[in-house]
């Protein structure tokens, strides 16, 4: 899954950081500017619920743009994660397949123009 984001930073404040919430069975995550792969990013896994803890840990994609970001400068970034068709994919009543994924990973307190969402299915699948 990727989502593809022009993001602002509006307010006079400087942003130096961004920390994405993903989906519990992310993996794989990447982000990307124009110029390429930013290598100035921490992942934490999340956590499945348990016999202790009855509630899912999302994991966080903690990442650093290549510059601070000024209030009204504009950042196009792409961040992209795996998720297991098993925790995505069920079957309805009816016999068909449903998907359920999250179109949009928030971002605390930052404004955001305009979103892209690209989701690949396999070869011989449709939407309907």
């Amino acid at each position: 899954m990727q989502q593809y984001m022009r993001q602002a930073a509006t307010s006079s404040h400087i942003l130096n950081g961004l920390t994405f919430y993903l989906p519990p069975h992310a993996t794989d995550p990447y982000f990307t500017d124009v110029v390429g792969n930013v290598s100035t990013s921490h992942f934490r896994p999340g956590r499945q619920p348990s016999a202790t803890s009855r509630m899912p840990v999302p994991a966080a994609l903690e990442m650093s743009p290549r510059y601070p970001l000024l209030g009204g400068w504009t950042y196009n970034f792409t961040l992209g994660y795996n998720l297991p068709l098993a925790t995505s994919l069920r079957v309805g009543r009816d016999g068909k397949h449903v998907l359920a994924v999250p179109f949009f990973t928030p971002v605390k307190d930052v404004a955001i123009d305009q979103v892209e969402t690209r989701i690949s299915l396999p070869e011989g699948a449709t939407c309907v």
